[in-house]
């Protein structure tokens, strides 16, 4: 998250996500970051 707040649940929710997804968040971040396409992440 880059600004904001989210509750408590909602954040525990993104946090367990993240851990699941993590290699594909990063691969998805570096190709937004370089204004490049990348496809929705399925989880």
């Amino acid at each position: 998250m880059l600004a904001g707040e989210l509750p408590a649940k909602q954040l525990k929710a993104v946090q367990n996500w993240l851990k699941s997804n993590e290699e594909k968040a990063y691969a998805a971040w570096n190709l937004a970051v370089q204004n490049k396409h990348f496809d929705k992440i399925d989880s």
